[in-house]
């Protein structure tokens, strides 16, 4: 019968990609960040391989996110001051726009 019968999924190759980090549009950030459309470099790894090699590195997610002043500082090395600048500027005036953060009733 089918509920007797065993089921898998395997898995055999995986690529990896690596995508450069761009001028974020994000409003209610500061200094946000992005990834691009288009990887930089991509490479094929048998996934028992890739899964043996990166044993025991894997992060916690409190490490995977960029603090503030972090953020700041990639786009300040990779932009310069102007792309800073107008990311402030477009985020102030995200926040300062009165459409977005119009309270929405409560049901009675």
């Amino acid at each position: 019968s089918k509920s007797n019968s065993m089921r898998a999924v395997s898995f055999g190759e995986i690529q990896i990609r690596e995508y450069p980090r761009i001028l974020g549009d994000h409003p209610c950030c500061c200094y946000a960040l992005s990834l691009d459309w288009n990887y930089v470099r991509c490479s094929t790894v048998q996934i028992d391989d890739h899964e043996i090699a990166r044993a025991g590195q894997r992060r916690p997610a409190s490490e995977l996110r960029l603090g503030t002043l972090q953020r700041r500082e990639i786009i300040m090395k990779g932009g310069g001051g102007l792309v800073f600048s107008r990311s402030m500027r477009l985020s102030r005036e995200f926040q300062r726009s009165e459409s977005v953060y119009q309270p929405v009733p409560e049901a009675a």
